[in-house]
Formats: C-alpha cells, structure tokens, sequence
C-alpha cells in the first residue's frame, strides 16, 4: 500500500488468522472492528519518488528524440534501399 496523505485514520480490516507459519492450513477469519493506522511520510522518499518519475518521463521523451533524429539523418538511405521516389503533386 502506498499512502496518500499523511495523518491519522480509522480503518476497518478483515484479517486471516492461521495457525501454521508457512500460511498452510485454512484460515480463521476474524473482523477487527477499528484499527487506528498513523501514516508518516518521509519527506525524502516522497522527493525522490517525485523525482524518479519525472525522469522516466524525461528518458522517454529523449530517448524518442534520439530514435527521430537518427531516422531524419538516415532516410535519404531509407529510401534508396526500398526504391520509393515521391512523385510531385500539381
């Protein structure tokens, strides 16, 4: 889970009990009522993770213009090799 906001909450929770370590056997479902869950946010993650996604962004977008580029300097090669001649329009 991913928080989306700092603070205090009330949830409510359907939680399995089982009585193996390993999760093995069938579970006991017990309802908890209220469950008080604080959410603190680290200021320096939730930057990074800011960051890390307008990079991906960024990547792409440069990526992209490196694969035109390169198809703009090569397409004179393009189209000698496939031997498509545009025609004039009147």
């Amino acid at each position: 889970m991913k928080p989306l906001s700092k603070g205090d909450f009330f949830v409510s929770a359907n939680v399995e009990m089982h009585k193996a370590e390993d999760c093995g056997d069938a579970p006991v479902p017990q309802f908890v009522q209220r469950l008080s869950v604080r959410v603190k946010v680290d200021k320096v993650q939730e930057l990074s993770d800011i960051v890390w996604e307008n990079f991906k962004k960024f990547w792409g977008a440069l990526v992209a213009l490196i694969f035109g580029a390169i198809l703009f300097v090569v397409r004179k090669k393009i189209k000698k090799t496939t031997g498509y001649e545009e025609t004039p329009e009147e």
